[in-house]
């Protein structure tokens, strides 16, 4: 099992991100139901160990926040000289998706998983490339350096295994966690007055 913990975007957005898969050959363009924002990732895990870390990962509470989508990259970015292997999507900055992420750092490290080492950086890997044609890359890069798509809500976390196959990695969701709605604003005392 190779297991990560993500947010899933909803429909509209992508359809939209779909939008975007063209223009460069020998992509592995992602299929639209696998874009997610991964929040951490975990890898390899024995059952035990995954039924500990969906229990610890049942007690963290947020709140329903927007996730805006803008810009596009690649990683290695455009600066280095390696050619380009992930083409992704961005995200605007979200103080609520960086404190879910770190809350779910936090309680990933009280099963006793190591700190990660890796930075947060939210995106949507829209495709893998390799032997890209660079010219390409950039053409597309520029073509939708202003990306911005209509913001969506994010309403859950999802714990999920990529099982890899023949035909490049499979997500199967192991458990969802859905964010508690927020309490209803309590109305003003003149308006309960009778």
């Amino acid at each position: 099992m190779r297991i990560f913990i993500s947010i899933r975007p909803d429909e509209a957005t992508c359809q939209r991100l779909v939008e975007l898969q063209s223009g460069i050959d020998h992509a592995r363009w992602v299929a639209p139901e696998q874009f997610h924002i991964t929040l951490r990732f975990i890898g390899g895990m024995g059952p035990d160990r995954l039924q500990e870390l969906a229990a610890v990962l049942s007690d963290i509470q947020a709140a329903p926040f927007t996730v805006s989508v803008r810009h596009v990259g690649t990683f290695p970015h455009g600066s280095s000289r390696q050619p380009p292997t992930v083409l992704w999507a961005g995200l605007a900055p979200s103080d609520e998706l960086e404190h879910l992420a770190w809350t779910i750092e936090d309680h990933v490290q009280m099963i006793g998983l190591r700190p990660t080492d890796r930075v947060f950086h939210g995106h949507i890997t829209l495709a893998r490339l390799r032997d890209a044609d660079r010219d390409q890359v950039r053409t597309w890069l520029h073509k939708h350096d202003m990306l911005e798509l209509p913001p969506f809500t994010a309403r859950s976390f999802e714990l999920v295994n990529s099982a890899l196959s023949g035909e490049g990695a499979e997500y199967d969701v192991l458990q969802e966690y859905p964010f508690p709605q927020p309490p209803p604003a309590t109305p003003p005392a003149s308006s309960r007055a009778g």
